[in-house]
């Protein structure tokens, strides 16, 4: 019948077996696909350890002439001299944790007076700005950027500095800076002691100034610009746990040691474009578990925006990205100057801008 017709012919073709000539073909397609395969493999592995042998020759490159031009480079580095005056803007609590870093590097343009206290200009270095600039190679400083590259070199020179005197960890501050006077938390000094002598951090920030909001201020806080306080090391510290946020500014930072050798790589890497070296920018920006001390403690006197707008950006970040809620009132309060001859200050500076 037709069922039994049907059933025969579907077991026969089962079992029909299929040309030779197909199998080969289809055997051959596969071979081709392997060899395929492993020949872009191999590009890909080529590619990597080419890359990474030139980016590493190019590092060790920079490092190299860095070094002969520091060499070369006589009168750079020296004592911090004192002024007869002293500053009073410089808190206590601020000069007690500045005291707890091994060692300060202070960034001037030509002299190296100071009117910052004894007991931080004992464990300080001047680096004057202006003759290491005449001995900075030209690789590093050319095109539209020369200012901040030359800026960039400085602070790679400054690291070198250190780890070559072995320190575990120091504090770089630009000379053109100033201190705001705040109302800290008396437990401030001891819980910066405690995250300095930590693992918790590969960056500390007295100033900062928060880039991403002269663009888009009316925005929500991005993801990775988010900074969170935590009960371990107090209202005054909080942490980017995340790299990417575009807070600039490299007028007083802390750098540990382990840090020290893949930051100035990042500063000497000329693969890079120029504006992805610029210490402030990408360098700074790339790193985790940084820390950004609050509210903003110094910003600069000579700067593309005066200083009540630094100031005021600061505690604008800290309004929309500083969590948990709510903000403890001596950082909420940051608009607030704490002395009348800070306020002067600002408001001279900022005359000076319009001039």
């Amino acid at each position: 019948d037709g069922a039994s017709i049907q059933k025969c012919r579907s077991r026969t073709h089962m079992h029909v077996k299929k040309p030779k000539f197909y199998t080969t073909l289809k055997a051959r397609k596969w071979a081709k696909l392997r060899t395929l395969f492993k020949l872009i493999c191999l590009f890909g592995i080529g590619s990597f350890v080419y890359f990474a042998f030139l980016r590493e020759n190019v590092s060790r490159d920079g490092a190299l002439k860095l070094r002969f031009a520091l060499r070369n480079c006589s009168d750079f580095a020296g004592p911090v001299k004192s002024r007869a005056e002293v500053s009073d803007t410089m808190s206590q609590q601020v000069l007690a944790m500045l005291s707890m870093v091994e060692h300060v590097f202070v960034i001037s343009l030509d002299t190296c007076d100071s009117s910052y206290p004894e007991l931080l200009i004992s464990r300080s270095t001047c680096i004057r700005g202006k003759i290491l600039d005449e001995c900075t190679p030209k690789t590093f400083v050319g095109g539209n950027y020369a200012h901040a590259m030359k800026v960039t070199f400085t602070h790679a020179a400054i690291i070198t500095l250190a780890i070559d005197a072995g320190y575990k960890n120091i504090a770089v501050l630009e000379d053109d800076l100033s201190f705001i006077d705040r109302d800290l938390a008396p437990e401030a000094t001891k819980k910066f002691a405690l995250l300095l002598e930590s693992n918790a951090w590969n960056l500390i920030r007295f100033g900062f100034r928060p880039y991403f909001l002269q663009q888009s201020g009316a925005l929500p806080c991005p993801r990775n610009c988010r900074c969170v306080t935590s009960k371990t090391y107090g209202e005054h510290l909080c942490e980017l746990r995340y790299p990417g946020c575009d807070i600039r500014s490299s007028d007083l930072y802390i750098l540990p040691s382990h840090m020290f050798l893949s930051f100035r790589e990042r500063l000497l890497d000329l693969t890079l474009p120029d504006t992805q070296r610029i210490v402030d920018v990408h360098p700074m920006r790339s790193l985790g578990k940084q820390w950004v001390f609050l509210p903003q403690m110094s910003f600069q006197r000579i700067l593309d925006i005066p200083a009540d707008y630094q100031v005021g950006a600061g505690a604008l970040y800290v309004k929309k990205c500083v969590g948990p809620r709510p903000v403890p009132p001596r950082v909420a309060n940051q608009l607030v100057m704490s002395s009348e001859r800070t306020f002067l200050e600002l408001s001279d500076d900022f005359q000076h801008y319009r001039t």
